[in-house]
């Protein structure tokens, strides 16, 4: 994956990750001229550092076919200019003036390199910078252009980390520089050693993670001396086993066959069966009753609830429906109700 990135084989969105302890802008300058000589359509907005200090290193042939977007002159428009930092990011901004200057190019394949993207998400926020972003990508792949890429550096300690990891979310490939190993004997002057972690979205949905150790030469040439590819499955293992939560309970989470079927068979006091429901019907209509001469027989209850006759049968029967004042007769409305619970708990 790495050695790929380092030849110039960039995916649809990538992007680098550093600090002011692990800096990463040879990095994005070495990737910038391998992409020039390509053939790629280079445009670059600037924030950061002047086109001179960008281009060091680069061949006079590669930086007359690259085109620039001076946002480091005059980013808020102190000198009556048009800045980009002074006013709201809005959504068409990059994808209308990167369309404006590759309009007379040709089909050929267009990279657009920001450096960096930190005064932008310092001035908008992550929300309005993924927006315009994204709509830059996006409005690429809905015409199927396939040879449009994004390339963009980051600093990760000035920002905080939910806000990187959006940034990060969106890319196809994130680029971390970290700490250096041990500086060795390198083969030239000049040269510069990086610790890179490669972190790659494929189609299937999951991710794969590489280590490298990159060698950038003098003129910004990248070398991959050693390589190391990380399995997610194991890796997700062994966390799980040094994060368990349930290692060191001193009870157990789970039931036996014993303790299950013995929990099953339990009848807790405000458990309400059928049965139960249908006593408590009894025991009610006898203290109701005790004290009216119009009882209803319980071996008519009984039969009632034996042959699960509709509630419709009790009223026809037992009549006394029909009340001036509220519809029912109290005991009845009573019975009714009873009952219909019964009949419906079965």
């Amino acid at each position: 994956m790495v050695s790929e990135l380092c030849k110039g084989v960039l995916p649809q969105f990538t992007v680098i990750v550093d600090s002011v302890e692990n800096p990463g802008r040879l990095l994005f300058n070495s990737l910038v001229k391998t992409t020039a000589m390509r053939g790629d359509l280079v445009q670059i907005f600037h924030f950061e550092q002047s086109k001179d200090e960008l281009t060091a290193g680069f061949e006079d042939i590669l930086v007359s076919q690259m085109l620039f977007h001076d946002c480091f002159s005059d980013p808020l428009g102190w000198n009556y200019t048009e800045g980009i930092l002074n006013k709201p990011l809005e959504r068409e901004t990059f994808r209308e003036m990167v369309q404006k200057s590759a309009g007379s190019i040709g089909s050929r394949p267009i990279t657009v390199a920001f450096d960096s993207l930190s005064p932008l998400l310092w001035a908008n926020g992550w929300p309005r910078l993924c927006h315009a972003l994204h709509s830059l990508v996006s409005q690429h792949s809905k015409h199927g252009t396939s040879s449009f890429r994004l390339l963009c550096l980051l600093h990760c300690d000035v920002h905080p980390s939910g806000e990187t990891a959006a940034i990060c979310h969106m890319a196809n490939t994130t680029l971390t520089v970290l700490t250096p190993p041990p500086k060795q004997a390198l083969s030239s002057a000049g040269s510069e050693m990086l610790q890179i972690e490669a972190s790659a979205c494929r189609q299937s949905g999951r991710g794969a993670v590489e280590k490298a150790t990159v060698i950038l030469d003098a003129d910004l040439t990248a070398s991959v001396v050693l390589t190391t590819t990380f399995v997610k499955e194991k890796l997700t293992e062994d966390v799980n086993s040094k994060n368990d939560p349930t290692a060191d309970l001193p009870f157990n989470l789970h039931l036996s066959d014993d303790e299950r079927c013995a929990r099953d068979g339990l009848v807790l006091p405000f458990h309400i069966s059928a049965k139960r429901n249908f006593e408590s019907i009894l025991q009610h209509l006898s203290k109701e009753n005790s004290n009216s001469n119009g009882g209803v027989p319980r071996s008519f209850l009984l039969s009632l609830w034996k042959t699960r006759q509709p509630l419709v049968h009790l009223a026809k029967c037992w009549g006394s429906i029909a009340c001036a004042t509220c519809g029912f007769d109290t005991t009845w409305g009573k019975i009714l109700l009873l009952s219909h619970k019964a009949c419906h708990s079965a």
